[in-house]
């Protein structure tokens, strides 16, 4: 039966998506400890490649997926497609999971200074700015 194979399956997925969850927090807390020692943590760096795939593959079973749900049959009796509305589902799943994906190979914001420290670099650049300058033009 297609629906017994179907309910196996969004286990899997649900699996799938949870483990590259998992994944992505583990390379966001790497990444972070890294920054804070101002370093790149090259795993992490070598693994944006294999999360932009994986962002790929999400958006394409995505796609699929919800190709397939249009295509199950099988209604209750109060006329709903409980396999098409769980397929897309797992559809919307894989899509937000592949945008996450290429999320996570952002680069993070370099760490500014607190505002207080930032003011007072600014006031020294205005004060240098309105020294007395000599003229760059002879005068006759």
């Amino acid at each position: 039966d297609i629906n017994i194979f179907l309910y196996n399956t969004y286990g899997y997925f649900i699996r799938l998506l949870y483990m590259t969850q998992k994944l992505n927090q583990k390379f966001e807390f790497n990444e972070l400890k890294a920054l804070e020692n101002r370093m790149k943590d090259l795993g992490v760096e070598d693994s944006k490649k294999f999360i932009l795939v994986g962002g790929y593959v999400y958006f394409f079973h995505s796609g699929a997926i919800a190709t397939i749900s249009t295509l199950t049959s099988g209604q209750n009796e109060r006329g709903v497609n409980m396999a098409a509305i769980g397929l897309m589902g797992v559809s919307l799943g894989f899509l937000v999971r592949g945008a996450s994906c290429f999320v996570m190979r952002t680069e993070y914001l370099p760490p500014k200074k607190h505002a207080l420290a930032r003011l007072k670099d600014k006031l020294v650049e205005i004060v240098n700015d309105y020294q007395r300058k000599p003229a760059t033009v002879p005068i006759n």
